[in-house]
């Protein structure tokens, strides 16, 4: 499994922290929150991350996180609304790892 160094490290989380604003899944930079608003949802998925098989289980992985840290379907909405966020990380795992 490829093992990355510390700039490339900071390189993923940076660029996972940059998808999550970017989809801004649950609305909150559009409501003016600061750019680091979805830095603790970005914790809990980078671990995640290596160990996902394949689009479809990233897609999941996201949305389980999302659900830990804003709960109910109420707020994070359906599993199938982060199709679109989950092929955007399954793609930066693609380019990390491989």
């Amino acid at each position: 499994m490829t093992t990355l160094s510390k700039q490339q490290y900071e390189m993923l989380v940076q660029e996972l922290n940059q998808l999550l604003r970017q989809f801004n899944q649950i609305g909150l930079i559009a409501l003016g929150s600061p750019d680091d608003e979805y830095e603790a949802e970005a914790g809990t998925i980078l671990p995640r991350i290596r160990t996902t098989k394949d689009e479809e289980e990233m897609t999941r992985t996201v949305y389980e996180e999302f659900a830990h840290w804003f709960g109910d379907q109420s707020t994070t909405g359906p599993e199938s609304s982060y199709a679109a966020l989950g092929k955007a990380v399954w793609q930066l795992k693609s380019k990390y790892f491989g």
